[in-house]
């Protein structure tokens, strides 16, 4: 393994740092291996350099690596090119640089995507490689020491190295069926962004966390429950044995320690892929605890509830135009509370869950505060947006004046609204344009029986005339007595 001392490094480089070991940890996590060893009255940097890359087997062309990885200015290296561990000096074989022609077009049809000329010209300096151009081309002048660029192939994989992989956006020919697989991830990623951008912009904070959880909580909020799951042959602990199939646990778990830390009005959210033997699943998951609006001056504090997490939820969904197709019902889930919780359904499929985390099952992780969760299948929703794409369209304003009518129905106290909603649309037909629940009333007497008033607010408009009393009463006729038959109503005078 070549080596070098450290006084070497710091004679040849402008360093931020003078801490060895801090610097050999950056190196490393920028890929090149390093580790420090101590040598008689110096610490010795020792590499551990791939085959490909000879260029790195001599002082002169390490420090020019850890300068591009460390972004600090090198000073002139007059070094003999020595590795210490083989006792040898390595002799340059090219008496001159080369020079390699790479198009921005070239560039471009190998990656799948364009690269800016400051993008370029940036990373070319600061491989302290120089550089001509003309037109779109460039004549690139290789060093004597990196003997490994021999072709523009060689060229571009340094180019991206510098550039970051990571940002490289796979894409196949077009036409093809994986490149029409490809273009699907592509959309989805565009959806995903979409999302992160919305949730950031409104207060929630981002997320990552681990994805191997223990036996004590690989069952938690499994929906519907399971059994199956990966488990590692040699996991380093018991806390991290199985691969999840929520990420809810880790949620609760993030949450117990900012709070044990002091620090409240939590609202997180990731985005991660999960899995069984059987299946995969990108999953959205949010978890919040506390206020999400703290104005005590102007007596003004908003504390999360169902109701916040379900508009937040309808909002998301409004992002993708699937909102008129998104249901939401009542469910019996043994970790959330019956009363404050729901199951999210994308036309008849269920896509996931929210509600308020039931408090043995909070006491379980060691949180006292009210919890809401909510997570979501991105994958059904992405499969379905790709095979239903939202259609937009337009339509004139209509010439005719609205009528604006108000019902109100004493319903038993658990109904869904959803439901009603949906059966007065059917009744009414195209003329009904909107409607929506305004009040919502229950007093001594309702509650004792078991009982609400519901009020819903109709606006009936016609595109082709203007609607008559009659027309729009025989309506609200047909509506009430089907809504009083259907839910065991009653109409409220």
């Amino acid at each position: 393994m070549p080596s070098i001392p450290w006084k070497y490094i710091k004679e040849h480089l402008l360093l931020s740092t003078i801490n060895p070991k801090e610097i050999a940890e950056k190196l490393t996590y920028y890929g090149l291996e390093t580790k420090t060893i101590q040598k008689e009255n110096d610490v010795y940097f020792e590499f551990d350099i791939l085959p490909n890359r000879s260029d790195l087997t001599t002082w002169q062309g390490l420090v020019q690596e850890i300068g591009i990885l460390l972004n600090c200015q090198v000073k002139q290296v007059n070094s003999p090119a020595v590795n210490e561990s083989q006792g040898k000096t390595h002799q340059k074989t090219r008496k001159t640089p080369s020079i390699i022609a790479i198009s921005q077009g070239f560039i471009t049809q190998k990656t799948g995507q364009t690269l800016s000329e400051q993008t370029i010209e940036k990373i070319w300096q600061q491989l302290k490689f120089s550089y001509q151009k003309e037109r779109d081309i460039y004549q690139v002048q290789i060093p004597l020491s990196r003997s490994d660029i021999t072709n523009p192939e060689d060229l571009l994989e340094e180019l991206l190295r510098i550039y970051d992989y990571n940002k490289i956006i796979g894409s196949l020919p077009a036409g093809s069926p994986a490149a029409i697989s490809n273009s699907k991830k592509e959309q989805d990623e565009k959806q995903k962004r979409i999302l992160r951008t919305y949730l950031t912009n409104h207060g929630w904070q981002e997320i990552i966390t681990y994805s191997l959880v223990s036996s004590a909580m690989k069952n938690d909020f499994l929906f519907p429950a399971s059994d199956e799951f990966y488990q590692l042959l040699k996991p380093k602990n018991e806390y991290h044995e199985y691969y999840r199939q929520t990420l809810i646990p880790s949620h609760l778990k993030t949450l117990k320690y900012n709070l044990a830390h002091e620090n409240r009005d939590l609202f997180f959210f990731e985005i991660s892929t999960v899995a069984g033997p059987f299946y995969q699943e990108e999953l959205l998951v949010l978890s919040g605890v506390g206020k999400f609006f703290n104005q005590p001056l102007h007596k003004s504090v908003r504390t999360i509830d169902f109701y916040w997490l379900k508009g937040t939820l309808e909002n998301i969904f409004e992002l993708w135009q699937i909102g008129a197709e998104i249901s939401f019902t009542p469910i019996s889930f043994n970790y959330l509370y019956s009363s404050q919780s729901a199951e999210i359904l994308l036309g008849s499929k269920r896509i996931g869950f929210l509600g308020r985390i039931h408090p043995q099952i909070a006491q379980k992780y060691q949180i006292s505060e009210e919890v809401f969760v909510a997570q979501i299948s991105l994958s059904q929703i992405f499969d379905y947006l790709c095979d239903s794409p939202p259609q937009i369209f337009y339509q004139p304003v209509a010439n005719f004046p609205p009528s604006r009518k108000d019902l109100s129905f004493i319903f038993p106290t658990r109904i869904n609204y959803n439901e009603v909603i949906k059966e007065i649309k059917e009744i009414a037909g195209r003329d009904l344009q909107e409607i929506k629940v305004f009040d919502v009333y229950q007093n001594a007497e309702l509650r004792n029986n078991e009982k609400k008033s519901v009020s819903f607010h109709l606006i009936f408009q016609s595109a082709s005339q203007t609607l008559q009393n009659k027309e729009i009463e025989k309506t609200l006729q047909d509506i009430i007595e089907k809504v009083e038959k259907s839910f065991s109503a009653k109409i409220r005078g």
